[in-house]
C-alpha cells in the first residue's frame, strides 16, 4: 500500500493516536471540510502545511505553506503570500488542537481539529505519488482512446444471434468514442440483466474480446452487416441492427431469433 492510501485510511480511522505535550506541535490533524471533504494541517519542524483530502480519492488539493512558529504554548502558523496567520493551542483532550482565530479572515476555518498521527505526513513524497498516479491515469486513458479509434470499421449497434430458447437477448453497441458497450436481457420479459463496458482490443482487422484465461475474436463481414467469432467451437455472431429500430424491442427480438430448443 502506497503512502496516499495509507494516508486515506488514516483520514477515515479519524485519529486515535495520543499527541505530543508541551509545546511540540508536530503531527498532523484533521477537521471537517465542505463537499465531503476533510481539511489537514501537517506540522513538520518550522514548516506547516493545510490542504483539502477527498474522503473517497485520498486526493491532495489547496495546500497551503505556512512557516511556524512557537510562543506561549501556542503555536502560531504564517503564510506571507496567501496572507492568513492562524494560531493554535492544545485542546482540552492534549491531542487535538483548537484554533483561536480560524473564524477570522478569508480561509473560515473550523476551531477544533483531531489529532491523525502524532508523526508529520511527508506531503512532498504523497504529492509526488498523487502526480505520478494522474500521469499513469492520463496515459491509460489515450491509449484507450487510440485503440477505441480502430473500431470506426466496426461502429453500430448489434444483435446477437440467440440459438437456445433460453438465450438472453444481447445487445452491443460499439463507437470509436466511447468504445463498446454490452447489455443482456431477459428475452420474454426485457428485464435488464448485464450492462458493461467491455474490454477490447482490435488485431489484424478483428475485433477481440480479452478474457482472464482466453478470448473472443470477431470479423466482419464483407458487407459490414455481420460480426461472426472465428474462434468459437460452435456458431457464435452478431446481427447489424438499425440504429433507429434498435430501441424497439419486437425488432430486436426478431433480429435475435426465437428458436424453440432449450439448451442442454
Amino acid at each position: 500500500m502506497n503512502k496516499t492510501l495509507k494516508f486515506g485510511a488514516a483520514i477515515l480511522a479519524a485519529g486515535t493516536l495520543a499527541g505530543c505535550g508541551d509545546e511540540d506541535f508536530s503531527g498532523a490533524y484533521r477537521t471537517d471540510g465542505a463537499y465531503g471533504k476533510q481539511i489537514v494541517l501537517n506540522v513538520s519542524g518550522d514548516d506547516a502545511k493545510i490542504f483539502l483530502v477527498g474522503r473517497s480519492t485520498a486526493e491532495i488539493s489547496g495546500l497551503i505553506d505556512f512557516e511556524v512558529d512557537y510562543k506561549n504554548g501556542k503555536l502560531l502558523l504564517d503564510s506571507t503570500k496567501e496572507n492568513i496567520h492562524l494560531t493554535f493551542k492544545r485542546g482540552a483532550d492534549e491531542r487535538g488542537l483548537d484554533c483561536l482565530n480560524c473564524n477570522e479572515g478569508k480561509l473560515r476555518l473550523p476551531a477544533k481539529w483531531a489529532l491523525l498521527q502524532p508523526e508529520p505526513y511527508d506531503v512532498d513524497l504523497m504529492l509526488e505519488e498523487q502526480e505520478e498516479k494522474r500521469q499513469a491515469a492520463i496515459k491509460e486513458e489515450e491509449q484507450r482512446r487510440a485503440e477505441a479509434a480502430k473500431l470506426a470499421k466496426f461502429d453500430g449497434d448489434w444483435v446477437a444471434k440467440r440459438h437456445f430458447k433460453d438465450d438472453s437477448l444481447l445487445i452491443m453497441t460499439i463507437s470509436p468514442k466511447k468504445g463498446v458497450r454490452h447489455w443482456a436481457f431477459d428475452y420474454s420479459s426485457a428485464t435488464k440483466q448485464i450492462e458493461i463496458d467491455r474490454k477490447f482490443q482490435v488485431d489484424n482487422d478483428e475485433l477481440v474480446f480479452p478474457s482472464n484465461d482466453s478470448e473472443m475474436r470477431y470479423s466482419l463481414s464483407a458487407d459490414g452487416t455481420r460480426l461472426t467469432c472465428t474462434n468459437c467451437k460452435s456458431e457464435n455472431y452478431w446481427l447489424k441492427a438499425d440504429p433507429v429500430k434498435v430501441n424497439n424491442l419486437d425488432y430486436t427480438r426478431s433480429l435475435a431469433g426465437s428458436p424453440q430448443k432449450a439448451r442442454e
